[in-house]
């Protein structure tokens, strides 16, 4: 299977897909992440096709993290997945979970806890 690399900070995971419209939907969420994979990776995620037409199917091991045809909700599952492995053993970088408001060329940023009204 092709792999689709994801790095930030010097952490990499790899993204094994079996179709070209998953490297579209990849390029699409990833774009600004995107590298291949040139050593050791965190972790192998693999997206193949379900029994139903147009679904595909997430996979790392043997557990399935979910079924979905490529939209919002398994760019959300696979955001997650490689937001966690690309943050949870990153030891290069600094990670905040914040909003941020531009304006002028001037950018602030609003640390917080999810739930605190960052986005709003």
């Amino acid at each position: 299977m092709p792999e689709y690399g994801a790095t930030l900070a010097g952490s990499s995971v790899a993204i094994r897909y079996s179709h070209a419209e998953v490297l579209d939907f990849l390029n699409f969420l990833f774009h600004d992440v995107h590298c291949p994979i040139t050593g050791a990776c965190e972790a192998v995620l693999n997206i193949s096709q379900a029994d139903t037409p147009g679904q595909y199917r997430l996979i790392v091991g043997k557990e399935e993290l979910g079924r979905d045809n490529l939209g919002v909700k398994f760019a959300a599952i696979i955001f997650d997945w490689v937001i966690f492995n690309l943050l949870n053993t990153n030891s290069r970088g600094v990670a905040f979970h914040a909003g941020a408001v531009a304006l002028q060329e001037k950018v602030i940023l609003l640390p917080g806890k999810s739930g605190s009204g960052k986005s709003t």
